[in-house]
């Protein structure tokens, strides 16, 4: 059956006639024409089987739709229909977004005094909590307002201002004017599903637009008008509540933002009396509230948690059956005790300034070589006094090194090249006759030895005084041979 329909859409698509036919019609007959009803059922029809054409045949029907004025019949449906006929037509809008959300956020955009928008906001604030047409116009503004689908700065900047602009404060209007929320400010009596889809938006907004939404909440009150629907009675209202308590908190880098607003405009302590008068009655409101108390603790919000123990750890003591609450305390006494630490450690950084002795940074301490601690009375000396010391100890070693090295080249100046020749044949000569005469006796290695040092004797006299030679000599003429 689907691909017959498909066949059926394809071939009025293809009809030159048709479509333009259609929109005539539509445009002459009068809202309380039955033509009129049937015409606007059959251009929902149309719409959703439209939907399982092919990528390419969808987007050239949408686009041809478009053109003959789909947008501005749609506007008029909603402006003078009845409940059944907007229900259709936001139908329409749905199927449309789905596949060309740009198109349709261009025409709210440019369109004379935003009528659509206008229209839409209508319906969701106003409508019949029973129609099912609020939850249309909720699910047309989340796909509206969703930044994954915006390509163009146009669509990011301008088409949100218009939405932030004119239409955020009249859906939270409808807050202010419940009398359930608002006993006496309250004008009317609004469906509890058309609260809980506000609140719903409210979390949308959040999640998606943080740094928009933040400056608009710090300007309009948008948190406390929000949580205020803690008043009301059904009990899944306040668990959306807590739910929007929850995901404001949710986001890592607004965690500070929101706790100010929180703390500012005691709204913790609400929240809190709803749960104590819920008792120990385990429904939905009891884990809601106790998953968010556990989420407080783990992601340590020190300004809440401090707030809970101070001001109801009367009640968490006779709540003894969940750790949550013996956790908030614990985190609580390690904040103390951390803030006591800190203010020690800044209590001695100011006495050591008043002293004049620069504090001592760590626990680490230089010692010297001979175990004795390098500065005075086992204080640690400054990194540049150490630097300092081993720069010394280092110029020491090198002066001696320029010492020895001085004398090795006076030595070597006074030789000359052919001492130098010389005194190297001399050192050889007496390697090889020692080689030599470890292989004889002792008495003739007694002997070499003795002529060896002769041998220096003679070369003494005819060279000069060499390393090696004078040596030779000493041997001779003290009468006892070395080796």
């Amino acid at each position: 059956t689907l691909f017959n329909n498909v066949e059926v859409v394809s071939a009025l698509a293809a009809d030159p006639n048709f479509l333009k036919q259609l929109f005539l019609s539509l445009e002459a007959a009068s809202s309380s024409d039955p033509e009129w009803a049937d015409l606007v059922a059959f251009l929902q029809e149309f719409c959703n089987l439209a939907r399982h054409l092919q990528q390419a045949n969808r987007q050239q029907l949408f686009n041809k739709l478009v053109q003959l004025g789909l947008f501005e019949q749609v506007t008029r449906i909603l402006k003078v229909g009845n409940e059944s006929t907007k229900l259709k037509a936001t139908d329409v809008l749905l199927s449309i977004i789905q596949h060309d959300t740009p198109a349709l956020r261009t025409f709210l955009l440019k369109q004379p005094n935003h009528m659509m928008f206008a229209l839409l906001i209508r319906e969701f604030t106003e409508g019949a909590g029973d129609s099912g047409l609020p939850e249309q116009v909720a699910d047309l503004l989340k796909q509206l307002l969703d930044p994954d689908t915006m390509d163009t700065s146009v669509e990011k900047n301008e088409f949100l201002d218009v939405f932030y602009d004119q239409f955020l404060g009249r859906l939270l209007d409808v807050l202010v004017q419940d009398k359930g929320i608002n006993p006496r400010e309250g004008t009317r009596s609004v469906p509890a599903a058309t609260i809980g889809l506000v609140v719903d938006l409210m979390c949308f907004l959040v999640l998606q637009h943080s740094f928009r939404c933040k400056y608009w909440a710090l300007r309009n009150q948008l948190v406390p008008k929000v949580m205020s629907v803690l008043r009301r009675k059904e009990r899944w209202l306040v668990c959306a509540a807590v739910r929007f308590f929850r995901t404001m908190l949710s986001i890592k880098g607004d965690i500070e933002f929101y706790t100010r607003i929180i703390l500012k405009g005691n709204l913790l302590e609400p929240l809190m009396t709803v749960f104590i008068e819920n008792g120990t009655r385990y429904n939905l409101l009891y884990s809601a509230v106790l998953e968010l108390l556990e989420y407080i603790r783990k992601s340590n919000i020190k300004p809440l948690i401090e707030f809970l123990v101070v001001h109801y750890s009367d009640r968490f003591a006779d709540m003894d059956y969940t750790e949550t609450f013996k956790g908030l305390r614990v985190r609580y006494e390690q904040h103390q005790d951390a803030g006591a630490e800190s203010e020690e450690a800044r209590a001695r950084a100011l006495a050591s300034t008043r002293t004049g002795e620069p504090p001592l940074r760590g626990l680490t301490y230089a010692f010297g070589l001979d175990g004795e601690p390098l500065g005075p009375a086992g204080r640690a000396e400054p990194v540049g006094v150490l630097r300092r010391r081993r720069r010394d100890e280092r110029d020491l070693e090198k002066s001696e090194e320029d010492y020895f090295e001085s004398d090795d080249n006076e030595a070597d100046t006074a030789e000359g090249p052919s001492s130098h020749e010389q005194q190297q044949q001399q050192h050889q000569d007496l390697g090889n006759r020692h080689r030599r005469s470890r292989s004889r006796s002792p008495d003739v290695e007694q002997g070499g030895k003795e002529q060896q040092g002769g041998e220096g004797a003679q070369h003494q006299a005819g060279v000069g005084v060499g390393s090696g030679l004078g040596e030779g000599a000493r041997t001779e003429s003290g009468g006892s041979p070395r080796g």
